[in-house]
């Protein structure tokens, strides 16, 4: 799999209706409901745990070694004496090793997608943040953006990223 099929496979998750969508964390049990939000960086974790990309994207200072397993994505499995303590574990980011693989942490997004006066710089995860956590979008209008803006960072070709800070027009204006 390639980050590209990644990112497709991602969209069609988003798009799927198969998650209830949350905010602030990037999976959350809620007991009372018996139900699984996920912000849609959480999605994306979850299809990573679904092709082996990542392991484990809960906090582990809340789970036991012994958790982890049933925090891979395999929330069937958890036991009920620990849905409790799971509760607000979530971590708030895509955990390393995916967003390095994805290439993030040397693409950024186009200057467009900031809002005019904002602060903000073109990271993909920040924005993805922005847009579900700040904006309230929905999975399908943020499932649009990824397809607008964070496909065409990638090569159709080999699937990988083709676009690097250092090649921004903005950096090469020295600004």
């Amino acid at each position: 799999m390639t980050p590209l099929e990644f990112v497709r496979e991602w969209i069609e998750s988003l798009r799927s209706k198969e998650y209830k969508q949350g905010q602030k964390q990037l999976s959350r049990y809620f007991r009372g409901k018996d139900s699984w939000e996920h912000c849609c960086i959480g999605v994306a974790c979850k299809v990573g745990v679904s092709k082996g990309l990542v392991n484990q994207y809960m906090n582990p200072r809340f789970l036991s070694d012994e958790m982890g397993y049933y925090m891979a994505g395999k929330e069937e499995n958890l036991p009920p004496l620990y849905r409790e303590a799971v509760n607000n574990a979530s971590y708030t980011a895509m955990p390393p090793e995916l967003s390095d693989w994805l290439g993030w942490n040397d693409i950024v997004l186009p200057i467009e997608t900031i809002p005019e006066g904002s602060h903000e710089l073109p990271y993909i995860e920040s924005t993805l943040m922005r847009l579900n956590d700040g904006e309230g979008r929905s999975f399908e209008q943020i499932a649009d953006f990824i397809e607008r803006w964070i496909v065409p960072l990638y090569d159709p070709s080999t699937g990988e990223p083709i676009r690097t800070r250092n090649k921004l027009p903005i950096a090469d204006e020295g600004v």
